[in-house]
C-alpha cells in the first residue's frame, strides 16, 4: 500500500461516525483529558515564544549563572544541571517578569532558579531575585 493510498483511507475513516464516537470517548477519558491539557500547554508556549521580543543566547545565560555562582536567585541554594527533571535542585531558567505577563526572553529578565522556587513562583510577578554575587560581564 502506498503512502498516498494509506492517507486517503485514513482521511475517509476520520469522516465516519464510528471514528467520531471513538475519538469523543478517548477525549473524555483521563488519558484524553491529560493529552488535551498538554497540547494546550505546548501551543501556549509556542505562541508566547513567537510573540515575545528579545533573545537570550546560551553564552549570556552561562554568564548569568556564573555571576550567581550556580545558586538559585531566590533561595540561594546551589543548583545543578545533571539531575532528574523532578529534582528540586535542578537549575531552570526563570523569567522575573513571566512571558505570559509580557516579559522578554532577554538577559535583563532571566535569572537561574532551582526547580522548587520556579514551580512555586509559577507565572506570578512580584518575586524579587537576589542581586548576583559576581559581576555580569557580557
Amino acid at each position: 500500500m502506498t503512502e498516498e493510498k494509506r492517507k486517503a483511507i485514513l482521511a475517509r475513516y476520520r469522516l465516519t461516525d464510528k471514528y467520531k464516537v471513538k475519538q469523543e470517548r478517548y477525549l473524555e477519558s483521563e488519558k484524553g483529558v491529560d493529552y488535551l491539557s498538554k497540547k494546550r500547554q505546548r501551543h501556549r508556549r509556542r505562541r508566547l515564544n513567537k510573540e515575545t521580543s528579545g533573545t537570550l543566547t546560551a553564552y549570556e545565560y552561562r554568564v548569568i549563572v556564573h555571576a550567581y555562582r550556580k545558586k538559585c536567585a531566590y533561595c540561594g541554594k546551589i543548583t545543578r544541571t545533571n539531575v532528574s527533571d523532578h529534582d528540586p535542585d535542578l537549575r531552570t531558567i526563570d523569567h522575573v517578569i513571566p512571558l505570559s505577563k509580557g516579559g522578554e526572553h532577554s538577559r535583563t529578565n532571566v535569572v537561574p532558579a532551582c526547580r522548587a522556587c520556579n514551580d512555586l513562583k509559577g507565572d506570578q510577578d512580584g518575586w524579587v531575585p537576589q542581586p548576583p554575587i559576581g559581576k555580569l560581564k557580557f
